[in-house]
C-alpha cells in the first residue's frame, strides 16, 4: 500500500534488482538513479540531439528545456494574476454589491 498506520505516504519502494528499499521521488532519487543508470541499449535508430551528444546529454538538454518552459508559463501566470487584481481593485465596492445574492439591494439598511 502506499499510505503507513500513520497515514503518511511511503516514499520507497522495494528494488528487486538491488535487493533493497529505493526512494520513489525526490531529489535522491535523482542521485540514486545516477549510480544505477549508467549503461543504456540504444536503438538502431538513433540520433543524437547535438552533435556528438549521447543520450545522458539528450535528457539534460530535455530537462533544461522543461524548466524554461516551466518558467515561461509561471512568469505568464503571474502577469495574469497582477492584472486580475488590478481589475478587482478597479471595481472597488461595485463587486462587493454584486458579490451578494440580493445584488446589493439592501445594502442601505445595513449602513
Amino acid at each position: 500500500s502506499t499510505q503507513s498506520t500513520w497515514g503518511k505516504k511511503i516514499n520507497r519502494e522495494y528494488n528487486e534488482s538491488l535487493n533493497k528499499w529505493v526512494v520513489k521521488y525526490g531529489r535522491q532519487r535523482k542521485e540514486a538513479k545516477k549510480h544505477t543508470d549508467w549503461l543504456r541499449e540504444l536503438p538502431e535508430n538513433y540520433k543524437p540531439k547535438v552533435k556528438g551528444g549521447d543520450p545522458f546529454h539528450d535528457d539534460e538538454l530535455d530537462k533544461k528545456s522543461r524548466v524554461s518552459k516551466q518558467k515561461r508559463n509561471q512568469l505568464k501566470n503571474e502577469k495574469k494574476k497582477f492584472h486580475s487584481r488590478a481589475k478587482v481593485g478597479a471595481l472597488g465596492e461595485t463587486m462587493g454589491k454584486l458579490a451578494t445574492a440580493s445584488h446589493g439591494k439592501y445594502d442601505k439598511w445595513r449602513k
